[in-house]
């Protein structure tokens, strides 16, 4: 299913709740998938871990076992691109550490759906929902889940191909970090190149897809900046931003863009998070904000059951907040409207 899908559908949707005095709430819930995304799926699963020890002295083989089934089948989510590694046992023992009253949690968790579900069927009934508003509305659930779904599979395929670049950088007396720096043509062609290049790459590159048998590539920074007058659209925030509530709440604060684990430190107290998407690496973070932005996530990816566990403000699904937002940029967070609002100082 095409993204150029997702514009008819919500404006249909919106469309049905014109006439509605709480019509984000609303388009909210009746967008809410069925299907669970893996960071709710792996939460869900630390939480069943965390609620089978009694204490953390001496566990025993049972549940060290299921520790390392966890990381099995989830230890990819701590590798998002190609830079991290698989989460350990020591990063799942930590977090599980931070975790209380993990039976409360799952409860809490499995009543969601069932909220949203008596929230839903409530909803269609005050619509008089006919047969063709259900389709929009069981087209919209699958794009929520699939927008979080094909970033967290491309990451998984990612992760998955690491030791085969491993291997083909031990081939040619390079390091991982090295090789990733080569284009796919180089690698098969050998023509490797210097270290002062990869450098170069690695402080500054882009690669510009024209057409499906047509890119540009360069690490010079002139030339990129050409390259993206000629070809790419500026993003400019005028005065709003659009996302999915997926907790309610009102804030204003300084952005702060995070896009990986390192971009955490420069995270302060009633900040608001600005992020691609979230992982559990980020809750250090998250704690400290005030609200969360991201520009992935449907309303049970990472980031909003995060919000609704913390009861903090959180605005998903705004597709370009980390590209038009600055940190120290001061905005109002109007998370019971989705919408973001850039404060006039």
């Amino acid at each position: 299913m095409g993204f150029n899908l997702q514009f008819p559908i919500e404006k249909k949707l919106k469309l049905y709740l014109s006439h509605r005095k709480n019509k984000e709430e609303e388009l909210a819930i009746l967008s809410f998938p069925e299907k669970e995304n893996f960071s709710a799926l792996e939460a869900k699963n630390l939480l069943t871990i965390r609620n089978n020890i009694n204490s953390f002295e001496d566990l025993p083989k049972s549940i060290l076992d299921e520790i390392d089934l966890h990381i099995k089948q989830f230890g990819w989510i701590g590798a998002r691109g190609m830079m991290e590694g698989s989460w350990t046992k020591e990063d799942i023992l930590a977090r599980l550490k931070t975790i209380d009253n993990a039976d409360v949690r799952l409860k809490e968790l499995s009543e969601l759906k069932k909220i949203n579900h008596n929230k839903m069927q409530h909803l269609l009934k005050e619509l008089n929902a006919d047969e063709q508003l259900i389709s929009w509305i069981n087209y919209a659930k699958e794009l929520v889940y699939f927008r979080t779904y094909r970033t967290d599979y491309l990451n998984f395929i990612l992760f998955n191909v690491k030791p085969l670049l491993q291997n083909i950088a031990n081939c040619y007396g390079l390091s991982y970090q090295e090789i990733i720096y080569h284009r796919i043509d180089e690698i098969l062609s050998g023509n490797i190149v210097s270290k002062k290049e990869t450098d170069f790459r690695r402080d500054c590159c882009a690669l510009f897809t024209l057409e499906p048998q047509k890119t540009l590539f360069s690490s010079d920074i002139i030339e990129i900046n050409k390259l993206k007058e000629k070809y790419c659209e500026e993003e400019i925030f005028t005065s709003e931003l659009k996302g999915s509530a997926a907790y309610s709440g009102k804030v204003i604060g300084r952005v702060r863009v995070v896009v990986d684990k390192p971009d955490l430190i420069k995270v302060h107290e009633n900040d608001i998070l600005v992020m691609p998407m979230t992982t559990p690496d980020f809750v250090a973070g998250m704690q400290k904000a005030a609200a969360f932005i991201t520009d992935e996530g449907g309303i049970t990816c990472h980031a909003a059951i995060v919000a609704r566990e913390m009861k903090k403000p959180c605005i998903i699904g705004t597709k370009n907040a980390t590209k038009v937002l600055k940190d120290g940029d001061l905005v109002e967070v109007d998370a019971n409207t989705g919408i973001v609002r850039k404060v006039t100082q």
